[in-house]
């Protein structure tokens, strides 16, 4: 288990990496609004893997995984996708 967290950590580490260095290169405007949503959830994806990893590992990423999943719904109920 703990190795899924941590593969799942790295993917979506990747991910928001991605997703920040595509949102450098383009000009703002609406569609920009979707990108800028999409990597909020993947940040909370990184949050909540990773505090997975470290709770798992030695039981001290549960607030890590908190305020993943706390920022994880208020995205998802405010944000546009």
């Amino acid at each position: 288990m703990k190795k899924i967290f941590k593969e799942f950590g790295v993917h979506f580490c990747a991910a928001t990496i991605l997703l920040g260095i595509s949102l450098l290169f383009n000009d703002y405007d609406v569609a920009d609004e979707e990108q800028l949503s999409l990597l909020v959830v993947v940040m909370c994806g990184v949050l909540i893997s990773i505090g997975g990893y470290n709770y798992l590992k030695n039981r001290k990423g549960v607030v890590v995984m908190i305020v993943g999943v706390i920022v994880l719904g208020v995205a998802l109920s405010t944000l546009s996708f």
